[in-house]
């Protein structure tokens, strides 16, 4: 293992819990309806996708640009993460601090933009211990597609089955999976109904005993 790839969000910091009642205030003010099953299906992509998606299905194109709603919808998830406090995912600096003294390089592999990734770095210090970051703007495909992947690999002349991947939502596992990479599938409850199942090994806590198992 020489490279261990983070996804942010539900990973690093416990946020999709606030996102969802940040995207809740959004669909009120469009007067549109977002089932709950089909809010869990956005978890892990990009917001490109997830607006794309959701301005052809809601006929919105008389109303508002899918431009306009991205933007939107970051102004609030950045107020929001400082408003409501957000905290580090329990155990998850002890790894990076483990990966740190094991010469482990550590990069941050999210489908959130490079304005909440820096967000996060800055506010937790975390520039300690990640060597980089790729975001969802830079990437033509979103997971479930593994490019995000590949290029956090390529990013330090990484094989492939060297790396290993920290992710809680469905399509973040399946793109680390089609890349060929190992794959921690971490079930976080405000992540929603995630199935993970394709994982190398599942777990719902950043502790001693889980890390002695994958290492």
């Amino acid at each position: 293992m020489k490279l261990v790839i983070f996804d942010m969000d539900g990973v690093i910091i416990d946020s999709e819990h606030i996102y969802s009642k940040l995207d809740e205030e959004i669909y009120k003010e469009l007067g549109i309806n977002v089932e709950k099953a089909q809010r869990e299906s956005f978890v892990g992509k990009t917001s490109l996708d997830v607006w794309s998606d959701l301005h052809k299905r809601h006929s919105l194109h008389d109303r508002i640009t899918v431009n306009e709603l991205i933007l939107k919808q970051r102004k609030k998830y950045l107020e929001g993460l400082e408003k409501n406090g957000v905290k580090m995912v329990d155990g998850i600096l002890d790894w990076m601090k483990y990966f740190k003294d094991n010469d482990i390089t550590m990069i941050i592999a999210s489908s959130s933009p490079e304005s909440v990734i820096s967000y996060v770095i800055d506010k937790f210090g975390l520039d300690k211990y990640i060597d980089g970051f790729i975001n969802g703007d830079e990437v033509e495909n979103g997971k479930p597609d593994p490019e995000i992947f590949l290029r956090a690999a390529d990013k330090f002349g990484c094989g492939y089955e060297e790396c290993l991947v920290i992710e809680d939502s469905s399509n973040g596992v399946k793109a680390a999976k089609m890349a060929g990479m190992k794959c921690i599938g971490y079930k976080n409850v405000n992540s929603g109904n995630q199935d993970l199942s394709s994982a190398d090994y599942i777990f719902s806590e950043f502790n001693s005993e889980n890390l002695a198992k994958i290492i």
